[in-house]
């Protein structure tokens, strides 16, 4: 969903550097070059911008500080965090235990463990709002709050869980770039048959993300190929769900698409040439083809990719402990695979068990996340403007 931003904020981040990198190749241009060409025109022309002597410096402190940026924005904050919050599952209300009245104490537990009906340890996660009357306290989730994400991501393992399943998610767009050129001579069914082909592999990525790692003192470590879900019951339990979002997907760029062809909107004359300007009509056809992608991705993407990642994470191994709070039974519509159950949830359920609060969380965590996305990119562009105008000096 928000994918346009990043786009947008790339292409001006690079028409920066790209302007940066010019004035580089016109510093090492050689004087002879620089005088023939003064002489040739009869305009006057601006001396040379030249590197500062720490110009490798300079670049090398860019890598240092805009790679670790770009990687936050592009994987972090735009699949794990909303991977999380697809997953998290509010906890039920509790009531709250008297410490000064010992002799209550296993009663009021009792109680609480009772009104707990979806199996999920009540202690796991979440910050709590405390009241002095007898009302339940509710338990508020983590990914209602990037800082509340960011820090239980922090307090897993520090800086290398902001890009957990890194690995698996660099090997994964590695697997998807190669099928996607042997099926490029079919460019819909061949996104399908891509989507399908690597689902093995994104249904690893969702576990290695919503999952603790093994304990520091564990002998054995675990690499994200012996993760690897059954292939047959992985493609049983995903293909639903990866038809609905490939189907979502594709109908949310061709339906628009449709509607500025049936009401002319189009950047080209009649001499198929581009427009000089744009009208106050095409400025509000504009704004209704906008509308309807964005309504598309709204009602269609979202829901699709939702039920897509929370079937993947039924799927999980019993033995694996979710960072964030998760009913992998769907409130006891999956039956464990012990209990001749499949073991794994469908479509229907993986949507319904979403309740309305969860929505509007996921929504507006989207929208912080947009935020975050302008404001980084503007951070980069800024400081690259600096270095473009004042780290340099003409002769």
């Amino acid at each position: 969903m928000i994918s346009p931003a990043i786009q947008a904020g790339g292409m001006l981040a690079k028409r920066a550097l790209a302007k940066y990198a010019d004035s580089g190749i016109t510093a090492h241009s050689g004087p002879t070059f620089t005088t023939t060409f003064t002489d040739m025109s009869d305009e006057p022309q601006q001396p040379p911008i030249k590197w500062a002597p720490y110009g490798g410096l300079q670049l090398f402190v860019n890598l240092l500080l805009f790679v670790p940026i770009f990687l936050y924005i592009a994987y972090t904050l735009t699949h794990i965090y909303p991977t999380l919050a697809i997953v998290e599952d509010p906890l039920p209300d509790y009531d709250a235990i008297p410490i000064n009245d010992p002799t209550t104490n296993d009663d009021n537990t009792n109680k609480a463990n009772t009104n707990n009906t979806t199996g999920i340890n009540i202690n796991n996660g979440g910050s709590s709002q405390h009241n002095n009357g007898d009302a339940p306290i509710r338990l508020k989730p983590i990914t209602s709050s990037l800082r509340a994400t960011h820090r239980t991501l922090q307090s897993i393992s520090g800086f290398r869980s902001q890009f957990r399943g890194l690995g698996c998610a660099l090997f994964l767009g590695f697997v998807t770039t190669i099928l996607s050129g042997i099926f490029s001579p079919l460019p819909i069914l061949g996104n399908l048959a891509v989507l399908l082909l690597t689902s093995q592999l994104n249904t690893t990525l969702t576990h290695i993300i919503i999952t603790h790692p093994l304990p520091a003192n564990t002998s054995s470590k675990r690499t994200f190929f012996s993760r690897l879900p059954s292939w047959r019951r992985n493609f049983v339990a995903t293909y639903q769900p990866i038809l609905f979002y490939w189907a979502s997907v594709h109908a949310a760029i061709i339906l628009p698409a449709l509607l500025a062809g049936l009401i002319g909107l189009s950047p080209y004359d009649d001499n198929s040439q581009l427009k000089d300007g744009i009208n106050g009509v095409e400025i509000a056809q504009l704004i209704c083809v906008a509308g309807v992608f964005l309504g598309l991705n709204l009602l269609l993407v979202v829901p699709a990719h939702v039920a897509l990642v929370r079937i993947q994470a039924t799927l999980l191994p019993h033995d694996d402990e979710t960072i964030v709070p998760f009913d992998r039974t769907f409130g006891g519509s999956v039956e464990p695979e012990v209990v001749n159950g499949k073991g794994f949830g469908n479509l229907k359920n993986a949507l319904k068990t979403v309740s309305w609060a969860s929505w509007v969380r996921l929504y507006v965590q989207q929208a912080k996340i947009l935020g975050v996305v302008m404001v980084l990119y503007g951070f980069v562009v800024a400081v690259v403007s600096f270095e473009y105008f004042f780290l340099g000096w003409r002769n």
